[in-house]
């Protein structure tokens, strides 16, 4: 792929500089590593917390957080990962990016979860019916 720049008008030059950019292929499992050790933390969650979300050992979690490991985003770990990964971002609209008012709402009993949602997300029944929960008051 090449990309044409011209030179500021001002400078008085009249040539285009070329550029070669280089092709970039993103890894999805790496991509979806990535966003879920952001969004775990991000939502309060230690590493064996995130384990448990997961379904995973926590040498598991170590490995993914030193990139020798990826989450696989077509297996079990990788759909609750996604869903982890939509959990925060429902959650982050929700509140409006503050940071204060998401460990509020991760820590504190939720009627409708009918618990705590930074313990609820440790089980697949939690993970799901917080996502549902969330999307479904999501301002969409």
């Amino acid at each position: 792929m090449r990309i044409t720049f011209k030179s500021a008008p001002n400078l008085g030059a009249e040539e285009h500089i070329m550029a070669e950019v280089p092709e970039v292929k993103s890894d999805p499992d790496a991509v979806l590593s990535k966003a879920t050790l952001k969004a775990s933390a991000l939502l309060g969650l230690s590493n064996a917390e995130l384990a448990k979300v997961l379904g995973i050992s926590r040498p598991s979690v170590s490995r993914i957080a030193s990139g020798s490991r990826h989450i696989d985003s077509l297996s079990r770990e990788g759909e609750m990962a996604l869903i982890l990964v939509r959990i925060f971002r429902s959650l982050d609209q929700l509140v409006g990016g503050d940071s204060c008012r998401r460990t509020a709402w991760m820590t504190s009993h939720n009627k409708a979860i009918a618990g705590v949602p930074k313990t609820a997300i440790q089980t697949m029944h939690g993970l799901v019916h917080t996502i549902d929960y969330l999307e479904g008051i999501s301002p969409s």
